[in-house]
Protein backbone atom coordinates (compact mmCIF):
# COMPACT_ATOMS: atom_id res chain seq x y z
CA UNK A 1 0.00 0.00 0.00
CA UNK A 2 0.70 3.61 -0.19
CA UNK A 3 1.65 4.49 3.14
CA UNK A 4 1.68 8.46 2.30
CA UNK A 5 -2.41 7.38 1.44
CA UNK A 6 -2.89 5.76 4.65
CA UNK A 7 -1.23 8.50 6.89
CA UNK A 8 -2.84 11.76 5.15
CA UNK A 9 -6.06 9.92 4.95
CA UNK A 10 -5.41 10.29 9.13
CA UNK A 11 -4.68 14.10 8.86
CA UNK A 12 -7.41 14.75 6.13
CA UNK A 13 -10.09 13.20 9.08
CA UNK A 14 -8.08 16.14 11.44
CA UNK A 15 -10.84 18.15 11.09
CA UNK A 16 -13.66 16.23 11.57
CA UNK A 17 -11.94 14.36 14.51
CA UNK A 18 -11.69 17.74 16.19
CA UNK A 19 -15.10 18.97 15.96
CA UNK A 20 -16.48 16.11 15.07
CA UNK A 21 -19.37 18.12 13.34
CA UNK A 22 -19.62 20.91 15.32
CA UNK A 23 -19.27 23.91 14.01
CA UNK A 24 -16.44 26.25 14.13
CA UNK A 25 -18.38 29.40 15.08
CA UNK A 26 -18.76 32.89 12.95
CA UNK A 27 -15.80 34.96 12.55
CA UNK A 28 -13.71 32.16 14.63
CA UNK A 29 -10.67 30.40 13.38
CA UNK A 30 -9.20 27.91 14.45
CA UNK A 31 -5.25 26.95 13.64
CA UNK A 32 -3.31 23.44 14.04
CA UNK A 33 -0.31 22.04 13.29
CA UNK A 34 0.38 18.30 13.29
CA UNK A 35 3.37 15.42 13.44
CA UNK A 36 2.18 11.78 12.30
CA UNK A 37 4.66 8.91 12.61
CA UNK A 38 4.13 5.95 10.55
CA UNK A 39 6.07 2.22 10.64
CA UNK A 40 5.64 -0.93 8.95
CA UNK A 41 7.80 -4.22 8.17
CA UNK A 42 4.17 -5.86 7.50
CA UNK A 43 1.43 -6.20 5.21
CA UNK A 44 -1.71 -7.81 3.53
CA UNK A 45 -1.57 -10.16 1.00
CA UNK A 46 -4.38 -9.87 -1.62
CA UNK A 47 -5.95 -13.09 0.73
CA UNK A 48 -5.78 -10.57 3.90
CA UNK A 49 -3.35 -13.03 5.43
CA UNK A 50 -0.09 -11.11 7.51
CA UNK A 51 2.87 -11.41 6.21
CA UNK A 52 6.49 -10.23 6.86
CA UNK A 53 7.97 -7.83 4.40
CA UNK A 54 11.49 -6.92 3.45
CA UNK A 55 10.46 -4.33 3.42
CA UNK A 56 10.70 -1.53 6.30
CA UNK A 57 8.89 1.35 5.71
CA UNK A 58 8.50 4.76 8.14
CA UNK A 59 6.72 7.67 7.35
CA UNK A 60 6.82 11.46 8.75
CA UNK A 61 4.15 13.60 8.15
CA UNK A 62 3.68 17.38 9.03
CA UNK A 63 0.59 19.67 8.43
CA UNK A 64 -1.29 23.19 8.69
CA UNK A 65 -4.67 22.87 9.10
CA UNK A 66 -6.98 26.17 9.25
CA UNK A 67 -10.26 26.29 9.57
CA UNK A 68 -12.61 29.48 9.48
CA UNK A 69 -16.08 30.26 10.69
CA UNK A 70 -18.14 32.05 7.68
CA UNK A 71 -21.32 32.04 9.73
CA UNK A 72 -22.47 29.73 12.90
CA UNK A 73 -23.30 26.82 10.28
CA UNK A 74 -21.17 27.38 7.44
CA UNK A 75 -17.03 26.89 7.83
CA UNK A 76 -14.08 26.96 5.22
CA UNK A 77 -11.08 25.07 5.96
CA UNK A 78 -7.45 24.10 4.06
CA UNK A 79 -4.83 21.93 4.92
CA UNK A 80 -1.28 21.42 3.17
CA UNK A 81 1.04 18.63 4.17
CA UNK A 82 4.48 17.74 4.15
CA UNK A 83 5.97 14.00 4.06
CA UNK A 84 9.31 12.57 4.65
CA UNK A 85 8.90 8.78 3.64
CA UNK A 86 12.08 5.84 4.11
CA UNK A 87 12.68 2.45 2.62
CA UNK A 88 14.85 -0.38 3.30
CA UNK A 89 14.90 -2.90 0.82
CA UNK A 90 17.61 -5.82 1.36
CA UNK A 91 19.86 -3.47 2.78
CA UNK A 92 19.37 -0.70 0.39
CA UNK A 93 17.30 2.44 1.27
CA UNK A 94 15.54 4.78 -0.62
CA UNK A 95 13.42 8.00 0.16
CA UNK A 96 11.67 11.13 -0.33
CA UNK A 97 10.13 14.21 0.74
CA UNK A 98 7.90 17.15 -0.05
CA UNK A 99 4.50 18.28 -0.42
CA UNK A 100 1.62 15.77 -0.58
CA UNK A 101 -1.92 16.46 -1.50
CA UNK A 102 -3.76 19.51 -0.19
CA UNK A 103 -7.48 19.88 0.69
CA UNK A 104 -9.98 22.70 0.15
CA UNK A 105 -13.32 22.26 1.84
CA UNK A 106 -16.36 23.86 3.06
CA UNK A 107 -19.19 22.05 5.21
CA UNK A 108 -22.43 23.14 6.43
CA UNK A 109 -23.40 22.10 9.79
CA UNK A 110 -27.07 21.75 10.73
CA UNK A 111 -27.94 21.41 14.73
CA UNK A 112 -31.17 20.25 15.91
CA UNK A 113 -33.43 22.59 18.29
CA UNK A 114 -31.79 21.66 21.00
CA UNK A 115 -28.18 21.84 20.21
CA UNK A 116 -27.08 17.94 20.63
CA UNK A 117 -27.83 16.82 17.37
CA UNK A 118 -25.60 17.84 14.53
CA UNK A 119 -25.21 16.76 10.72
CA UNK A 120 -22.81 18.01 8.58
CA UNK A 121 -21.86 17.99 5.14
CA UNK A 122 -18.46 18.32 3.55
CA UNK A 123 -17.33 18.88 -0.07
CA UNK A 124 -13.41 18.67 -0.65
CA UNK A 125 -11.03 19.37 -3.18
CA UNK A 126 -7.73 17.40 -3.55
CA UNK A 127 -5.26 18.85 -4.97
CA UNK A 128 -1.38 17.35 -5.70
CA UNK A 129 1.41 19.57 -4.95
CA UNK A 130 4.08 17.21 -6.19
CA UNK A 131 4.33 15.03 -9.14
CA UNK A 132 6.53 12.35 -10.19
CA UNK A 133 6.98 8.40 -8.91
CA UNK A 134 10.71 7.96 -8.22
CA UNK A 135 12.19 6.60 -6.04
CA UNK A 136 8.69 6.63 -4.02
CA UNK A 137 5.60 7.94 -4.88
CA UNK A 138 4.00 10.83 -2.81
CA UNK A 139 0.79 11.09 -3.52
CA UNK A 140 -1.57 9.64 -6.82
CA UNK A 141 -0.27 12.45 -8.92
CA UNK A 142 -3.97 13.76 -9.47
CA UNK A 143 -6.98 15.83 -8.50
CA UNK A 144 -9.85 14.70 -6.88
CA UNK A 145 -12.78 15.35 -4.74
CA UNK A 146 -14.80 14.00 -1.51
CA UNK A 147 -17.81 14.68 -0.05
CA UNK A 148 -18.66 13.93 3.51
CA UNK A 149 -21.53 13.31 5.40
CA UNK A 150 -21.26 13.46 9.48
CA UNK A 151 -23.71 12.59 12.45
CA UNK A 152 -22.67 14.06 16.25
CA UNK A 153 -24.89 13.57 18.97
CA UNK A 154 -23.98 15.18 22.04
CA UNK A 155 -25.07 14.28 25.88
CA UNK A 156 -27.08 16.68 27.84
CA UNK A 157 -23.35 18.20 29.13
CA UNK A 158 -20.80 18.21 26.36
CA UNK A 159 -18.27 19.11 28.60
CA UNK A 160 -18.66 16.08 31.29
CA UNK A 161 -20.15 13.74 29.03
CA UNK A 162 -19.27 13.51 25.72
CA UNK A 163 -20.26 13.12 22.38
CA UNK A 164 -20.42 10.12 19.88
CA UNK A 165 -20.05 10.75 15.83
CA UNK A 166 -20.09 8.82 12.42
CA UNK A 167 -19.19 10.05 9.22
CA UNK A 168 -19.36 8.08 6.03
CA UNK A 169 -16.97 9.82 2.72
CA UNK A 170 -16.92 9.30 -0.75
CA UNK A 171 -14.17 10.63 -2.96
CA UNK A 172 -12.63 10.26 -6.26
CA UNK A 173 -9.34 10.81 -7.87
CA UNK A 174 -9.87 12.04 -11.63
CA UNK A 175 -7.43 9.86 -12.77
CA UNK A 176 -7.41 7.24 -15.53
CA UNK A 177 -7.92 4.13 -13.01
CA UNK A 178 -9.18 6.61 -10.36
CA UNK A 179 -9.17 5.60 -7.64
CA UNK A 180 -12.57 5.89 -5.96
CA UNK A 181 -12.57 5.27 -2.27
CA UNK A 182 -15.19 4.73 0.54
CA UNK A 183 -14.20 6.06 4.31
CA UNK A 184 -15.82 6.10 7.45
CA UNK A 185 -15.07 7.06 10.72
CA UNK A 186 -16.48 6.11 13.77
CA UNK A 187 -15.22 7.98 17.38
CA UNK A 188 -16.53 8.34 21.06
CA UNK A 189 -15.03 11.19 22.93
CA UNK A 190 -15.44 10.73 26.92
CA UNK A 191 -14.19 13.76 29.43
CA UNK A 192 -12.34 12.04 32.58
CA UNK A 193 -11.70 15.31 34.30
CA UNK A 194 -12.57 18.84 33.53
CA UNK A 195 -9.20 19.32 31.09
CA UNK A 196 -8.49 16.32 30.24
CA UNK A 197 -10.43 14.11 27.48
CA UNK A 198 -10.54 10.83 25.53
CA UNK A 199 -11.15 9.92 21.90
CA UNK A 200 -11.26 6.06 20.28
CA UNK A 201 -12.39 5.50 17.82
CA UNK A 202 -12.74 3.25 14.49
CA UNK A 203 -11.56 4.02 10.95
CA UNK A 204 -11.08 2.32 7.94
CA UNK A 205 -11.05 2.78 4.19
CA UNK A 206 -11.91 0.67 1.01
CA UNK A 207 -10.22 1.76 -2.51
CA UNK A 208 -11.17 0.68 -5.61
CA UNK A 209 -9.48 0.72 -8.89
CA UNK A 210 -8.87 -1.67 -11.91
CA UNK A 211 -5.88 -0.96 -11.06
CA UNK A 212 -4.80 -3.98 -8.95
CA UNK A 213 -1.16 -4.34 -8.82
CA UNK A 214 0.85 -4.23 -5.93
CA UNK A 215 4.30 -4.20 -6.16
CA UNK A 216 5.92 -3.56 -2.91
CA UNK A 217 5.25 -2.05 0.82
CA UNK A 218 6.41 1.47 -0.66
CA UNK A 219 4.68 1.24 -4.08
CA UNK A 220 1.25 2.86 -5.24
CA UNK A 221 -1.65 0.64 -4.59
CA UNK A 222 -4.85 1.74 -5.74
CA UNK A 223 -6.80 -1.36 -5.10
CA UNK A 224 -7.70 -2.59 -1.76
CA UNK A 225 -9.03 -2.04 1.82
CA UNK A 226 -7.80 -1.12 5.49
CA UNK A 227 -8.96 -0.56 9.53
CA UNK A 228 -7.48 1.60 11.61
CA UNK A 229 -8.41 1.82 15.54
CA UNK A 230 -7.31 4.68 17.28
CA UNK A 231 -7.30 6.11 20.93
CA UNK A 232 -6.08 9.74 21.35
CA UNK A 233 -5.37 11.95 24.54
CA UNK A 234 -6.59 14.91 24.88
CA UNK A 235 -5.62 18.09 27.22
CA UNK A 236 -6.81 21.44 27.47
CA UNK A 237 -3.65 23.56 27.85
CA UNK A 238 -5.45 27.18 28.01
CA UNK A 239 -8.99 28.33 27.17
CA UNK A 240 -8.61 28.38 23.36
CA UNK A 241 -5.73 25.69 23.40
CA UNK A 242 -5.50 22.51 23.38
CA UNK A 243 -3.00 19.44 22.88
CA UNK A 244 -3.71 15.83 21.87
CA UNK A 245 -1.77 12.45 21.26
CA UNK A 246 -3.07 9.72 19.52
CA UNK A 247 -1.97 6.54 18.64
CA UNK A 248 -3.33 4.04 15.89
CA UNK A 249 -2.79 -0.12 14.61
CA UNK A 250 -3.93 -1.31 11.62
CA UNK A 251 -5.31 -4.70 12.50
CA UNK A 252 -7.06 -5.68 9.10
CA UNK A 253 -6.38 -5.00 5.49
CA UNK A 254 -5.88 -6.53 1.80
CA UNK A 255 -2.69 -5.67 -0.66
CA UNK A 256 -1.95 -3.13 1.94
CA UNK A 257 0.63 -2.29 4.74
CA UNK A 258 0.05 -3.11 8.62
CA UNK A 259 1.49 -1.23 10.70
CA UNK A 260 1.58 1.16 14.02
CA UNK A 261 2.03 4.46 14.39
CA UNK A 262 1.12 7.87 16.37
CA UNK A 263 0.26 11.57 15.94
CA UNK A 264 1.02 15.01 18.33
CA UNK A 265 -1.05 17.34 17.27
CA UNK A 266 -2.24 21.28 19.03
CA UNK A 267 -5.16 23.33 18.13
CA UNK A 268 -5.90 26.77 18.91
CA UNK A 269 -9.11 28.30 18.47
CA UNK A 270 -9.17 32.38 17.82
CA UNK A 271 -10.96 34.76 19.26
Amino acid sequence: MKKQTFILSLCIFCYVNLYAGFPVGKGRTVFSIAYSYFYSDHYFNNQSKLKKSDNIFSSHYGSIFVAHGFTRRLDIAASIPYLYESSNYNYIAVSRHGLADAQIAASYTKPNKLYNKFTTIKVAGILPLSHGINPIPISYDACGVDVSVSYTKARNSLAHRGYFSVEGTCRHYFDGDGPTQFLFNIQRFTSISRYCYIDYGLYGMVSSSKNIDYMGIYNSSKDFYNMQLKLSLCKKVKRNLSVYLEGFITPIGNNTACGVGGSLFSVMRIP
